[in-house]
């Protein structure tokens, strides 16, 4: 038997090296995450935050939703009218909007109940008064 029948063709220097350097550059990544040069769980945040469309995935954020400085005068002011139906992924079926949000200094809607339900303090940029449709 020949040795040169057993013998693999050889890759190119090129394709033997690739996986070396996309090691060391994962090494390198998660060491300056722990030496706290960068924060690798707010990329992915951040990532997970744009990455989706849906206004109920609970990592969506639409710092958008209500003008900067304005207090909205019907719920559509705040980009999501009351009653309206959007299909929810998370629950496989249509949900309908009972409640929408406002700057905590304006007041509720026209077409919501003049009295909020509470407070949202969890929403990037609140608090928020919740303030439920009529």
């Amino acid at each position: 038997m020949d040795m040169a029948d057993n013998e693999q063709p050889a890759k190119p220097k090129a394709m033997q090296i690739i996986p070396l350097v996309i090691l060391v550059i994962i090494g390198g990544l998660i060491a300056l995450n722990y030496a706290g040069y960068i924060d690798l769980s707010k990329i992915a945040q951040s990532y997970n935050e744009y990455s989706s469309s849906s206004k109920f995935n609970p990592n969506f954020r639409n710092d958008s939703a209500i003008p900067p400085g304005k207090c909205p005068v019907t719920s559509c002011d705040t980009k999501v009218c009351c009653h309206s139906t959007e299909y929810d992924p998370s629950i496989e079926t249509n949900a309908t909007v009972y409640a929408v949000i406002t700057y905590e200094r304006c007041d509720c809607p026209n077409d919501t109940n003049p009295t909020p339900v509470g407070i949202d303090t969890q929403t990037p940029g609140g608090p928020y008064k919740i303030c439920e449709c009529k």
